[in-house]
């Protein structure tokens, strides 16, 4: 029996718990962290800003790079359009004189025959000779669309991938403006986080077009 009684302990004494300072240095450390947070939300502000300036720039030169491509592919289809009905012309002008010959007349042998059968000859020349020009007209005409076709579509799909970027990143500014705004306390609130965040402008660019 003693040596059980020897084992029995007696309860630890613990200090009493002031709960004023307890709450304190709680209120304290909560106004660091959110000090803390307001430097981190700052500064990822700072950075997204600092990444969106020459995104917005870009795509602001690529925009006038696509417009510029666009209003020649549009003229260049123009150009094409003329070449190619230019080349109908002359092919359907060359099929109406072979099929119009001069008519035979046999009545010994006039010599208004043989002038008409030599400017009908001599025309369908001229034709043969403008059907060549016209043909050989297309080709270049059509490889030179084909070429601003294909830059603007380089330059389409880059506008498109480089302005989800600037709108991604205009975005985050936006989150991170918020975020700050909840953070600072109304008595210090700054106007400088309610500044517009400046839009690329980009346009939809139309992929099917020429």
């Amino acid at each position: 029996m003693e040596a059980i009684q020897e084992n029995i302990t007696e309860p630890a004494q613990t200090a009493p718990v002031d709960l004023n300072a307890v709450r304190a240095n709680v209120a304290t450390l909560r106004a660091q962290i959110e000090e803390q947070e307001r430097v981190i939300a700052a500064e990822e502000l700072r950075q997204a800003e600092e990444r969106h300036a020459p995104l917005l720039e870009q795509c602001r030169t690529l925009q006038e790079r696509f417009d510029t491509l666009d209003k020649q592919v549009e003229a260049q289809t123009h150009v094409l359009y003329q070449a190619v009905t230019r080349r109908n012309g002359a092919a359907q002008a060359l099929d109406t004189e072979r099929r119009n010959p001069p008519i035979p007349r046999w009545d010994g042998g006039r010599p208004d025959r043989a002038d008409a059968q030599g400017d009908w000859q001599a025309r369908i020349t001229k034709c043969l000779k403008e059907q060549k020009t016209a043909d050989a007209a297309v080709a270049p005409v059509q490889a030179e669309l084909t070429r601003l076709q294909g830059e603007k579509r380089i330059a389409s799909e880059r506008l498109v991938n480089l302005s989800w970027e600037e709108s991604y990143c205009r975005d985050t500014i936006a989150g991170w403006k918020q975020k700050l705004k909840k953070l600072v306390p109304a008595s210090g609130v700054d106007n400088w986080y309610e500044r517009e965040i400046p839009d690329s402008g980009v346009i939809t660019v139309a992929f099917g077009r020429h």
